[in-house]
Order: C-alpha cells, then sequence, then structure tokens
C-alpha cells in the first residue's frame, strides 16, 4: 500500500518537525483516517522527498522526518502554452499535465478562444490547488502556474531552444533533427490557433508539429503532445 504524500515548503532535518496545514490535518485525519505514528510521504515542490511520521501535539499537527528519500525523478522540462479552456476542460487539462511532469503551464489568451480569466488571483489559486493535488496523488511535481497571457507575449517571451506549435499541418516529430533539454508547447483552443497566429508564431521560431493523423479536443492534445515530446527528446 503507497503512503499519503503531502507537500511542504521545505524538507526539515531528520528528527526534526514541519508544522501541517489545516487541510491536510483534515485529509489525514477526517479522510484517510491516520493517526500519530503513522507514516507518510513528505515533499517539496521542487521533488525533494522523505520520509515522515504524523505526530499531534496540543491539538497542532506535525510530522517529523525520519529519512531523506531519493527525489523525484525528473523528465523533460515542458513549458505548456494552452489556449485558456473552459473550466472543467482546463481542470482535467491542469491534472492530468501534472501527472505527466509538464513543469510549467502558462494559459494563454488566443484570437479564437472563448473562456475568460475572471479573477486572475482567485484562479491562479485554484489552478495552482489542483495542480498540487494532482502532484500528491500521482507521487510527482506539481506543475507550476503562471498568469494568463497573450499570444503575442509567448511570442515574445520563448526566443530560444525548441519550440513547438501543434498543428496537423506541420511536420512529424521524427522530423525533427537533434536533442533538446526542454521544449516549449503551445496548443490551441477548440478550432485551432488562426492563421494569422500560426504565420506569427513560425516567423517567431516556432515549429508547427502534427502530433497525431485525428483531430483531437485541446485538452487531450496538450497531454499527448507533452507525453509525445518526453518519449521523443526525454528519458520515457
Amino acid at each position: 500500500m503507497s503512503l499519503i504524500r503531502l507537500l511542504v515548503p521545505d524538507l526539515p532535518l531528520v528528527g526534526e518537525r514541519a508544522p501541517l496545514e489545516e487541510a491536510q490535518y483534515h485529509h489525514l485525519i477526517r479522510v484517510r483516517r491516520k493517526e500519530a505514528g503513522d507514516r507518510v510521504i513528505i515533499q517539496t515542490p521542487e521533488g525533494k522527498r522523505a520520509l515522515a511520521e504524523v505526530g499531534f501535539e496540543e491539538k497542532s499537527p506535525f510530522v517529523v522526518c525520519l529519512e531523506i528519500l531519493e527525489d523525484v525523478p525528473g523528465v523533460l522540462p515542458i513549458r505548456l502554452y494552452p489556449a485558456l479552456l473552459p473550466d472543467s476542460a482546463f481542470t482535467y487539462l491542469l491534472q492530468k499535465a501534472t501527472e505527466i511532469g509538464v513543469r510549467e503551464i502558462t494559459p494563454i489568451i488566443t484570437e479564437f478562444t472563448v473562456a475568460k480569466v475572471g479573477d486572475e488571483k482567485k484562479k491562479l489559486l485554484r489552478w495552482q490547488k489542483i495542480c498540487d493535488e494532482a502532484a500528491c496523488q500521482c507521487g510527482g511535481v506539481p506543475a507550476r502556474i503562471n498568469a494568463p497571457l497573450s499570444f503575442r507575449e509567448v511570442l515574445e517571451k520563448e526566443t530560444a531552444g525548441l519550440r513547438i506549435l501543434a498543428d496537423g499541418s506541420g511536420i512529424t516529430l521524427k522530423d525533427i533533427p537533434g536533442n533538446s533539454e526542454s521544449v516549449a508547447l503551445l496548443i490551441g483552443p477548440e478550432g485551432g490557433h488562426s492563421l494569422h497566429e500560426m504565420d506569427e508564431a513560425v516567423s517567431a521560431g516556432f515549429t508547427k508539429v502534427a502530433f497525431h493523423p485525428f483531430i483531437m479536443r485541446a485538452e487531450t492534445a496538450a497531454v499527448v503532445c507533452s507525453v509525445m515530446l518526453q518519449q521523443r527528446f526525454g528519458e520515457l
């Protein structure tokens, strides 16, 4: 049986304590029925891990570090730029992208984007929480969520390295020569990017790549294309 994983800002030294947040306490005690002395895995957002033991003192929950473990295995760092989607679809994208090890997610506003950001601060907190919870479930590292950018801002930000725009009219992954230590990946909304956006991206140094012969939903494409990039350039 696998141990419950909890995110902590920093790993304590062996024998030292780290306090638990109220939500973590509720999950451990009320939901998972854990008790003092039970063991868990604690992990930092950067992937540092340790074996720990649950403890209580004057109703203040904490964990005691027992043993430092190996870091979470690394995969190809992908900076994912998906067009903002409706809440349910974007939640799916965040969860699954985190589960496969995407390093960074920045939603973008494209010409055909329909979804609205709304309260940006509130949305960012919610999106990061979704990724944190997904990481605890799968044992990976939570993707870092950035504030939304416009399509043009992404092109201005990503100026070097392997930059890919997913589109059925592009080349295949096997046609890309050499290796890459990281990848920036643009995923369009339902209906894809506009012709104008694709021309701008290509002029800015992005390569159009066709990942699959069928048309995928935007949230599916973000996950499938990321996995295929990991297989092509990473350790999978």
